[in-house]
């Protein structure tokens, strides 16, 4: 795949299942994204257990705690943007941890280099 991806995980790990399904889920797109920038709530019970264990995970570029406030996803994903520079991607892949990837997913990144012109938003959902 050509184009450059920066996956913006938002977290609220405060659960084992919500640990363990972002670990899924990071595994999951990790052939289809070139970075990865995580931003976890710092009041959640597992936010330092997920970053000690992906400290040694190439594509992780930065790992932010910040509080959760009434923003949630939203709220950590605007942190993220206004803390680092996307301009180096094509796309920005906007992930939390509410769902559970259980399939491969090869086609939703598929057509990123399948369209003939830039879009502004892709977003797939299967509930």
């Amino acid at each position: 795949m050509s184009n450059k991806i920066l996956a913006l995980m938002a977290c609220h790990s405060d659960t084992k299942k919500k640990y363990f399904s972002t670990l899924n889920n990071i595994f999951c797109i990790e052939n289809y994204i070139q970075d990865l920038i995580i931003i976890n709530s710092s009041d959640a019970k597992y936010s330092n257990n997920l970053k000690d264990d992906l400290k040694d995970y190439k594509k992780l570029i930065s790992y932010h705690s910040i509080p959760n406030d009434n923003h949630y996803d939203f709220g950590k994903w605007i942190y993220a943007l206004s803390n680092y520079d996307v301009n180096d991607y094509d796309f920005i892949l906007f992930i939390n941890d509410s769902i559970l990837i259980m399939n491969n997913i090869v086609n939703y990144f598929y057509f990123f280099d399948n369209i003939s012109e830039k879009i502004n938003l892709y977003a797939y959902n299967d509930s």
